[in-house]
Parts: structure tokens; C-alpha cells; sequence
């Protein structure tokens, strides 16, 4: 019986015998051709591991970084650019108390659409300063003065949406009763609301945000990772900021979908409690959307609240060192409030030359 020696050597079974032979001869193994076996006829990929690409990581994206989104990264989140979105189960990390570090215990509060102040109908849009008290309450919480607010901000790059994220630095600033009488020139229908709130319905509702009412909102702790990257600086960034699971709190509701028609758990209030040391230098960006207030010293440092796209904006410890009442050497409260009230998008990003923070937990 004649063999055709090329299609033979075509199929693994024949490169495997032709391996093991020349093996014995010269000792060399057939790792690779039992890798391959065990992946399939189409699996020559000549490493390690079960997948059919060329790395040993365990997963068919291409790169080694071990996850499944072919960034190289080492997260999972799709990108290349930044290292670092990953939120842990609060049972997961158990820190030391008074340990300093980069991870950053958040409280999450969970609501649903039928609150006032969640998935609104379009009653305005881009973020509004002025809304909370410029000093931060005794009880740690930020205290509505105004639903209207000061000064609506408006990205001169971008007008009114940002698709792609405005920036606070590059913004100009409307005034309340120009933002208010913009508003009201188109939206006619306002009559039911008094005073007509463009984003807010007012204290009573705002006041739940923070609190904990189960009959309102569910509560649930995930603790943040800041990532150090090749700079020295330290970032959380997530385009897709969904940290509450389909089947935590609420869960998702119905109908609420990204743009890509996936459904998410959104809605929901973010609290953050943390100290760290002023040495001098220290900066801190956040960018994200919705509302996002940041006190330092229980001084409001950063103002972006309102219903608005992704926007960014920094605090300047050094140039803000007078306003918050800060000097070098010295160890500062840092309390961080967030709100992702409406579809269709959910980003919150922060990078930072601060190295250690120390959670504070505030019942």
C-alpha cells in the first residue's frame, strides 16, 4: 500500500509520529503537536496553551495579557490606554484600618426610574454649578441650595452636548437667569413644576440620594482599584461603568439599554469617603457623567453636577490651597459624590498623583 508522504504530513496525527520520531533521534519534544491535538485540526498556534493564537495566556485575543479583549492592557475593559477598571466585592479586599493605598471603598446606591430625579425626561442638560452648598454638611452629606443652580457650563469646543467629553478648564460659564430663560423659551410645558426644575426635582428628592431608605434605594459596597501607570499616576477608567450587577439592588430595569442595546444596571448614587497627605504638587481629574461633586476640607473643590455627557474636570491642590484651607504636610478629607441618572451611557474616570488614600467609613 503506497502512502502520500504530503498528506501525511498535512494532517496533526502525521506531524505528531513524524515529531516523535525525529525526537527520538535528536531530543527534541512535541509539546506543540500534543497543544495541538488537544485544540483541533485548526489550532496550530504552536504554544502552550488550549487557544488558537500565539501567546500562552489561555485566551484567543492575540495579545499575552490574560484577559479576552486583545488591548494588552491586563484589564477587561476594551481599551489600550489606560490600566485599570476593575471593582472588587466589598467581602473580596479586607484592608488594615488606617491602611494607605490605591483602593478606594465606594458606597453605591442603587434606585429606580420611577424616583423624580432618575431617567428624567429632557428638562436640560449640561453640567450645572451652584447646585449644592459650597460647604459640605456636618453629616457628610452635600446639602441642596438652589436646583437651578448658578452657572450652566458649556465646553466653548462642543457647545451644549460633548459626545466625547467636554472639559471645565476649557468652558464657558451661562448664568442662572440666562440658563433659566433659555430653558424656559423651549420648554413650554413647565406649569406642573414650581419652580420649574431643569434637572432636579427638588431637596426632599435630592435628600435621598445619600441616605439609606430600602423602600427608596438598595445599598451595595465595591471597592475601586487605582492602577499605577508607566507615568507615576495612578487612574481608574471605565467606559462602561456598570459596577452594580444585573442582579444587585434592583437590578436592571427593563428597557434601560447602552447604545449598543445591551442592558445594564444604571441609576444609581456614588459615595466616597477618603484622608490623604499634602505634600505638595498633588492633582486630581475626574471625568464622567452625571453629576459629580468633590469636597476637600469641606470645601467644594469640584462642581460638576446636572445631567450631562462625559466631562472633565481637575482640582489643582496647590492653586486651590487658599479656598480649601489647606497647607503642606498636613492630612485632608476627601469626599466624593457621584450620580449616574440616565441613559444611555455610563463613564467614570479618575487619575491622580496621590499614591495613598485612606478609606474613612462614615455611617
Amino acid at each position: 500500500m503506497s502512502v502520500n508522504l504530503a498528506l501525511f504530513r498535512q494532517s496533526w496525527i502525521g506531524e505528531y509520529l513524524l515529531c516523535l520520531i525525529w525526537g527520538l533521534l535528536i531530543g527534541w519534544g512535541c509539546s506543540a503537536e500534543a497543544d495541538r491535538q488537544s485544540e483541533g485540526e485548526g489550532g496550530s498556534d504552536a504554544d502552550s496553551d488550549t487557544d488558537s493564537d500565539t501567546d500562552s495566556d489561555g485566551d484567543s485575543d492575540g495579545d499575552s495579557d490574560g484577559d479576552s479583549d486583545g488591548d494588552s492592557d491586563g484589564d477587561s475593559d476594551g481599551d489600550s490606554k489606560f490600566v485599570g477598571n476593575t471593582w472588587y466585592n466589598f467581602e473580596e479586599y479586607k484592608p488594615k484600618v488606617g491602611d494607605c493605598g490605591e483602593m478606594i471603598l465606594a458606597v453605591f446606591r442603587d434606585f429606580k426610574s420611577d424616583h423624580p430625579d432618575f431617567e428624567r425626561d429632557n428638562l436640560g442638560w449640561g453640567p450645572l454649578q451652584g447646585v449644592v452648598d459650597e460647604d459640605l454638611g456636618k453629616d457628610k452629606k452635600p446639602e441642596m441650595v438652589d436646583s437651578w443652580g448658578d452657572n450652566q457650563v458649556v465646553d466653548k469646543n462642543c457647545q451644549e452636548q460633548c459626545p466625547n467629553g467636554g472639559v471645565l478648564e476649557d468652558s464657558e460659564f451661562e448664568t442662572t437667569n440666562e440658563w433659566q430663560n433659555n430653558w424656559e423659551v423651549s420648554n413650554q410645558d413647565y406649569s406642573s413644576y414650581d419652580p420649574p426644575p431643569p434637572m432636579y426635582d427638588g431637596r426632599s428628592a435630592f435628600s435621598d440620594w445619600y441616605s439609606d431608605d430600602e423602600k427608596i434605594s438598595k445599598q451595595v459596597k465595591k471597592w475601586l482599584s487605582l492602577e499605577e501607570q508607566d507615568d507615576g499616576s495612578y487612574v481608574f477608567d471605565s467606559n462602561a461603568f456598570f459596577p452594580i450587577d444585573e442582579d444587585e439592588g434592583w437590578g436592571a430595569e427593563s428597557g434601560q439599554t447602552d447604545a449598543n442595546g445591551d442592558e445594564h444596571n444604571f441609576l444609581f448614587t456614588t459615595e466616597v469617603h477618603l484622608e490623604f497627605p499634602y505634600k505638595g504638587g498633588e492633582k486630581f481629574t475626574f471625568r464622567g457623567d452625571d453629576d459629580l461633586w468633590i469636597f476637600v476640607n469641606n470645601k467644594l473643590a469640584l462642581d460638576l453636577g446636572g445631567l450631562h455627557w462625559p466631562f472633565e474636570g481637575t482640582i489643582d491642590f496647590d492653586k486651590m490651597a487658599n479656598i480649601l484651607g489647606i497647607k503642606k504636610g498636613n492630612t485632608y478629607d476627601m469626599d466624593i459624590y457621584h450620580a449616574e441618572r440616565h441613559t444611555e451611557a455610563s463613564n467614570f474616570r479618575i487619575e491622580t498623583n496621590i499614591e495613598c488614600f485612606v478609606n474613612v467609613i462614615v455611617e
